[in-house]
Formats: C-alpha cells, structure tokens, sequence
C-alpha cells in the first residue's frame, strides 16, 4: 500500500506541476547524420551553380545563348540516366554518390565543346550541316571515345573495393560516363540535324 501511495504521489506531481519535456536528439549518430544531410543539400547547390556557370562560359565560348543551351542536351541527359541506374539498383544518395553529378558534368562538357566547337569551324568552312557533322565525327570520334573509355574505366576500378559508398560512386560514375559518350556521338548529331540550331 504504501508504494502504490508513492506511486500514486509522483504520477500526480508529474502530471500537474511538470511542465511538459523538451526531447532532442544528441550524440555522434545525430551529428552524422547531420552531416549527412548538409552535405547532400550543398552538393544539389554546388550541382545548380555549376549549371549556371558551365552555361555562361558555353555562351561565351560559342558566342551563341541558344547553342549554350543546346549544348546541355548531352550533359543533363547523362545525369538523368545516373539518377535512374541509381534508382533501379537501389543505390541511395549519400556523401559520396551525390557528388557524382557534379564530377560527371564537368567531365562530360569537356567532350561536348570539343564536339561544337570543331563543328561551328566545319560550318565556317562552308560545310552544310550534314556533312559538318560528319567531319566532326571523323575529326573528334576517336579522341571522345578514348578519353571517355579511360576515364570510365578509371572510375570502374572502384568497384572491386569493399567500401559500399565507393564501389557506388565508382559504378555509377563509369555508367554517366559511358551515357555522355552515347549522347555526344549519337543525341547530340540527331538533335543537331532535328532542331537544327542556328551556328
């Protein structure tokens, strides 16, 4: 009796004179965790930002505002495809996944310059632009697979290691990079002779 009378005593003291508990979260998981996010949120920023910025040098190096953003046709699409082989696998964001799209695209624009801007040169020579692209792809075919394989194959080699966010980062970014050789050498021709964009 007497310790259902104590019992009954602290329940009502704490149900009528406590104020109500404050309960937060603590210690080294939460701060991981923290991390975690801040890194996932300022890699999406760093991603925009370096759109933005990618585009206004393409504006300047083809002196053209439109051909910059036809330009991103081969660039974005590797990405998209990235985030849906990482969608199928079950492959989830995290600090060392989320920074493949920003490695990928600053990689990747390197090819598609190289691509226009030997193609604007085929079209000041007074090619048409079928057989512009056709020389281009003679002219630059060869060094875009190259460096696109080596790289490709560079990033693969982190799939044979035990570190679960490095064998992702490693398969995911050879896949991107295997898509942007797909999309320079074929979408970006076949946009170029759909849209046909001024040059």
């Amino acid at each position: 009796k007497q310790a259902e009378a104590l019992e009954e005593i602290v329940l009502r003291d704490i149900n009528m004179s406590d104020p109500p508990l404050d309960v937060a979260a603590t210690g080294y998981i939460k701060l991981m965790d923290d991390m975690r996010k801040y890194v996932i949120e300022s890699q999406v920023v760093t991603l925009l930002l370096a759109f933005v910025i990618i585009t206004f040098i393409l504006m300047a190096v083809f002196r053209s505002w439109k051909l910059a953003l036809f330009s991103l046709i081969p660039n974005v699409g590797p990405i998209i495809f990235g985030l849906a082989f990482m969608a199928t696998l079950n492959i989830y964001l995290d600090p060392g996944t989320v920074m493949i799209a920003t490695i990928a695209l600053g990689l990747v624009v390197d090819d598609t310059c190289h691509f226009l801007v030997r193609l604007q040169r085929q079209i000041e020579d007074g090619d048409t632009l079928p057989d512009a692209i056709a020389e281009t792809m003679q002219q630059t075919g060869r060094p875009i697979i190259s460096t696109s394989i080596i790289l490709a194959t560079g990033f693969s080699m982190l799939i044979l290691g035990n570190f679960t966010t490095t064998v992702s980062f490693g398969l995911v970014s050879s896949f991107v990079l295997l898509s942007a050789l797909v999309a320079d050498l074929i979408i970006l021709p076949a946009a170029l002779l759909i849209i046909r964009p001024k040059l």
